[in-house]
């Protein structure tokens, strides 16, 4: 009956333990994807950043650089709030760009100034954001941090008024 009864206390603790490790491991998964979320959101993000940048020196438009100033202005604002998350899962936010931005930025500084530049802008600002809104809606709806949660519905509106801006610039330069 003794051996019984270790028995059963040692199936006990044992489960205990099986529950914790499972609790841990979906509380890791749950910061992987929210670490993904943060590398993958800020990078697009870091590119509207600096091509709008550029653009508020080249652009030719008034509406064009008046836009750029807008998003560049609160990319600023996103980034911070994107730091703030990343602390709060021990991430870091990158501040590079990966090659096919770097690429794409590149070529915005060699366009030369004027209409051609304008819609080149656009074109790449465009793309840009339908992949942010796209993980940013995402964050909104699966992430288990608050302040992920928080940033990706605090940034959501901010890059839909950027969106629908440049769809009316983009259909008003045709």
């Amino acid at each position: 009956m003794h051996i019984l009864r270790a028995s059963a206390g040692v199936l006990i603790t044992a489960l205990f333990v099986m529950a914790a490790s499972s609790n841990n491991v979906a509380a890791s998964d749950a910061r992987c994807d929210e670490v993904r979320f943060i590398n993958d959101a800020a990078i697009p993000l870091r590119f509207q950043l600096l091509a709008s940048e550029l653009a508020m020196n080249r652009g030719t438009h008034a509406q064009v650089k008046q836009l750029a100033e807008e998003i560049a202005n609160d990319h600023r604002k996103i980034s911070s709030m994107m730091i703030e998350a990343a602390q709060s899962v021990n991430a870091a936010v990158p501040d590079s760009l990966d090659a096919a931005r770097r690429n794409k930025l590149n070529g915005l500084t060699n366009v030369a100034i004027g209409k051609d530049f304008d819609a080149r802008y656009l074109a790449s600002i465009m793309e840009s954001q339908n992949r942010s809104i796209t993980l940013f809606e995402a964050a909104a709806t699966n992430t288990q941090c608050a302040t992920v949660h928080q940033v990706a519905i605090n940034a959501l509106p901010i890059l839909k008024r950027h969106h629908s801006k440049l769809q009316g610039l983009a259909v008003a330069d045709r």
